[in-house]
């Protein structure tokens, strides 16, 4: 099972007073190089990014989302399928067969084939792995492995083991120990301006702690603002 909500793909809600539209998307769902926390190694990426592409719809609209399986490498599962995380926030009355969850909701897709998400939004809004803002204003927080996760697994079964995380990543970029000194995220803001900020935890197994340290929130407060988000939670 390849679930979204480590690698993301997310829609954004948006208020509309028009009827809903029908919105469609493609993803490629793809073997690359990437080096996020300057480690270089094979990944399962939507359109060959991570974090993968943003969605954007109008509250009432429906999505068709093909979904091309072009995954390639045999050091990594070939088939796949997207979990729209239900179960945390995005509800799917009547179209469970769309939620994703291989050998769960649906059979995995097999690769060099293509599988149609359908399903509407029902007028559901808020923050979930389903709903953003606009881009500038997203913050994802992952854990990035070294190890694929076919090895992973394996090492799991024969010592029972679980593995640590090689380093975190946030909005894609991190650090991990004794590594290359990679360009951490940056999100500019302009002062006096109100920033309204999406958090999503694109984790597999830990959960996270965000710190906003040092800053102004409020009637000139400075304050350390501590979140603690566990895997598929959003905060906003």
């Amino acid at each position: 099972m390849w679930a979204f909500s480590t690698l993301f793909a997310a829609l954004t809600l948006l208020p509309t007073a028009t009827f809903g539209a029908q919105v469609v998307f493609n993803l490629d769902i793809v073997n690359t190089q990437l080096a996020p926390d300057g480690f270089t190694r094979d990944t399962v990426v939507p359109n060959g990014t991570f974090p993968g592409p943003t969605f954007k719809v109008q509250k009432g609209d429906s999505v068709v989302i093909h979904t091309h399986n072009k995954l390639t490498s045999p050091d990594m599962r070939r088939s796949t399928s997207i979990h729209w995380q239900a179960s945390h926030g995005f509800f799917q009355a009547r179209t469970s067969g769309m939620d994703g969850p291989s050998f769960v909701n649906q059979c995995p897709i097999a690769p060099n084939t293509t599988f149609d998400y359908v399903f509407d939004t029902a007028n559901q809004t808020g923050s979930g792995s389903l709903f953003l803002n606009t881009d500038s204003t997203i913050i994802t927080l992952a854990e990035w492995y070294h190890t694929v996760a076919p090895q992973v697994q394996n090492s799991f079964f024969k010592t029972g083991a679980i593995s640590v995380q090689d380093s975190v990543l946030i909005n894609g970029k991190g650090r991990y120990v004794n590594g290359t000194a990679v360009p951490y995220a940056v999100i500019t803001v302009t002062q006096g301006l109100r920033y309204r900020f999406r958090v999503f935890s694109l984790s597999c197994r830990p959960y996270m702690t965000l710190s906003f340290d040092n800053h102004t929130f409020g009637a000139n407060v400075i304050v350390s603002l501590d979140l603690m988000l566990h895997y598929g939670a959003r905060w906003s």
